[in-house]
């Protein structure tokens, strides 16, 4: 009888147990706010989204960005946005990892997965761009340039280079944003030369982006820092 009474205690505890770990698994899933959350880019307000998203997630004006990868279909939906933002923190480096993705093969469908995490090391991040400067060049891109076309199960990439002294050229056309502008300029060449960063919108399929003669290049200048932090 003392045994089958302690087995049903114990049951119990478990069950509870495994109650609270769903209930606070589900929680922090519904905490977790993606960056966009409307489900056209045409339809977004990039600045907004990116201010909303800062607050939420208690970033600052000096984080940057890397690993960038906003995949549309040929319509501007989203099909993932991933990123990475990192800080300086002492001496070591605050992460926030973003992504949401409607068809990917690790997640479920529209589900959203929001990390940080701390490291010792980010080799890259002198030459990564601000996040803030990021997303007023996207939001310029998005008023002016048709970001996707219209072609038949075809989806597009928007990814970017880390900073150059010079840009190399590169597969596709090439345009400079210029205060509210988007201009078209001459391929990087001997006689040409560019430093800076290249935003990149590249067509091709969901698993598979490669540079060619379709791609186009943004050049964003930026004021840099190269000393080591």
């Amino acid at each position: 009888m003392y045994l089958k009474k302690r087995y049903w205690i114990i049951g119990g505890i478990l069950t509870i147990a495994l109650f609270l770990g769903i209930f606070n698994d589900k929680e922090q899933t519904a905490k977790q706010k993606p960056l966009f959350t409307d489900k056209n880019i045409y339809e977004t307000n990039i600045i907004k989204s990116w201010k909303t998203f800062k607050k939420e997630y208690k970033v600052t004006d000096d984080v940057k960005i890397d690993n960038v990868s906003i995949v549309l279909n040929n319509k501007g939906d989203f099909e993932s946005v991933k990123f990475i933002l990192v800080e300086k923190d002492g001496d070591s480096y605050k992460t926030l990892h973003h992504q949401s993705c409607v068809s990917c093969p690790n997640l479920q469908d529209d589900d959203n997965t929001i990390w940080s995490e701390a490291v010792e090391e980010w080799p890259s991040y002198n030459k990564i761009l601000d996040a803030d400067t990021f997303f007023e060049q996207l939001q310029t891109l998005n008023q002016n340039m048709k970001l996707t076309k219209d072609n038949l199960n075809a989806f597009f990439q928007i990814r970017t280079r880390e900073y150059s002294d010079v840009i190399i050229a590169l597969p596709g056309q090439y345009f400079r944003i210029e205060g509210d502008n988007v201009n078209p300029i001459k391929a990087p060449s001997e006689e040409v030369a560019y430093k800076g960063f290249n935003l990149q919108i590249i067509e091709g399929n969901q698993q598979i982006f490669q540079s060619d003669e379709n791609t186009r290049n943004i050049i964003i200048t930026e004021e840099k820092n190269n000393s080591n932090p």
